[in-house]
Order: C-alpha cells, then structure tokens, then sequence
C-alpha cells in the first residue's frame, strides 16, 4: 500500500530499530548528588514533615465531645 516507504523508512533509519534492552542501564539513584538536588530533596522533606505535624495537631487537638455515663 505504501509502496515500500516504511521498509525503506526503516532501512535509512537504523536507530527505529534498536531494541530497549540495547541500552545502558538507567541508574535511579545516582552516585553523586548535586548541591541542588539535595537542596530540593531537603525542602520537599521538610514540607512533608510540616505538613504531618499539622495534621497530627490537628488530629490531638479535637475536643472530645463522649459524655461521662455516669452524669
């Protein structure tokens, strides 16, 4: 239907046809952090720690509203 065009497409480019499995492997956590990355990393975890304080607060300090049987 096309003529060829995609085999020929596939035969000019031989970079279309390299498996994923060829490539290098990805390291996720890399060897060396850089000062701006763990700057980041720093204030993510310090916002997330801030935020679970004020939702324990928030959480300890309801009033309790169980009425003693006894009354």
């Amino acid at each position: 239907m096309d003529n060829g065009a995609y085999a020929r497409y596939r035969a000019e480019n031989p970079s279309t046809n390299i498996f994923i499995t060829t490539y290098e492997k990805v390291a996720f956590f890399p060897e060396e952090v850089t000062a701006v990355e763990l700057i980041i990393l720093v204030i993510f975890i310090s916002i997330s720690l801030y935020a679970l304080f004020l939702i324990c607060k928030k959480i300890m300090s309801k009033p309790t509203n169980i009425k003693n049987p006894k009354e």
